[in-house]
């Protein structure tokens, strides 16, 4: 969705991790497109993603609602936009931007 509203952002951040989740069980398409547009999301928190190829077109773009971002576990301090740990070979590439708004 491209709309910066709160709902919007929480289906963003679903659908993108989703869509990484489902590219990394997959045995021949291990890529995620963000095509072209601005779309606005709360944060990504992704574990264990290995061989995975996200490419970015258009705008990936940080909620500025930071009093709705998730919070990091057992932390009063907010998840970051995009954190991906555990994981291996994740190629961020395209002629898009992260915008994190900071």
């Amino acid at each position: 969705m491209h709309t910066d509203t709160i709902m919007a952002q929480h289906q963003n951040a679903a659908v993108i991790k989703n869509s990484i989740l489902k590219a990394n069980c997959s045995l021949t398409d291990r890529s995620v497109k963000i095509p072209k547009g601005t779309f606005y999301s709360m944060p990504i928190v992704l574990h264990d993603i290995h061989n995975i190829s996200i490419i970015i077109e258009g705008k990936l773009s940080a909620s500025k609602n930071i009093l709705n971002w998730t919070k990091k576990p057992n932390s009063p301090k907010n998840e970051d936009f995009i954190f991906i740990s555990d994981s291996s070979y994740v190629e961020i590439s395209g002629g898009g931007r992260i915008d994190g708004r900071g």
